[in-house]
């Protein structure tokens, strides 16, 4: 049985004076959070060297309370490691929203939401031959992610990610909606009207008139 918390949890924003969206968490909470960015690394094989993109510049980070985490910014990535069939994996009930933090009523369009889903298991366990100091296999992507998912089943294990992509960089025009402001996001479990995480994000801020 899946453990659920109790309390209802109300956020803030430095210097704000109105309250989040109220919320009662769900369990149970990630056994663990890596924060990074999405980058390009060069695997080096004598003369040459062949690129590929993964889960970089990471840092391990802790939830606020049962199921908030601290505030995150636009090109973050997360990847979060819950037991099996934790809430947050239920495709069914789970609802992904976004609002304006300073005004709730406002939500974002689907294309501006973060990106979420199962974590790419490449992207997360490197090619080695790097200058990363990752854990990393001397295999090709489709073995890559063969060694981490049998080493997450034996750990009964699954990996989360969330990806705020900057709207700065090609491919994220979409996301020019969260242009200097705070966004307020929540997965919602529809069937038992709780949350199992609940995060903040700066959008980018708005550039200088030329």
């Amino acid at each position: 049985m899946l453990r659920q918390w109790c309390c209802a949890v109300v956020l803030f924003s430095a210097g704000a004076s109105f309250a989040k969206p109220t919320y009662t968490c769900e369990g149970p909470a990630p056994v663990e959070i890596w924060k990074g960015q999405y980058g390009k690394y060069k695997v080096k094989d004598g003369l040459e060297s062949k690129e590929y993109t993964g889960f970089l510049k990471r840092e391990k980070i802790k939830l606020q309370d049962k199921c908030s985490l601290p505030i995150l910014e636009a090109g973050d990535v997360l990847m979060l490691t819950y037991p099996e069939k934790a809430p947050i994996f239920d495709e069914g009930n789970m609802k992904f929203q976004c609002v304006e933090s300073d005004n709730p009523e406002k939500a974002l369009s689907y294309d501006s939401l973060p990106a979420t889903g199962v974590a790419n298991p490449p992207d997360l366990l490197l090619k080695c031959g790097s200058d990363e100091k990752y854990e990393c296999h001397d295999g090709s992507n489709s073995e890559r992610r063969e060694v981490l998912e049998a080493k997450l089943k034996k750990k009964k294990q699954e990996i989360y990610s969330i990806s705020i992509r900057n709207p700065d960089l090609p491919g994220d025009i979409a996301y020019r909606e969260t242009v200097g402001k705070r966004i307020f996001c929540q997965f919602y479990n529809s069937k038992t009207k709780k949350v199992a995480l609940a995060f903040e994000f700066n959008g980018v801020k708005p550039k200088a008139a030329e």
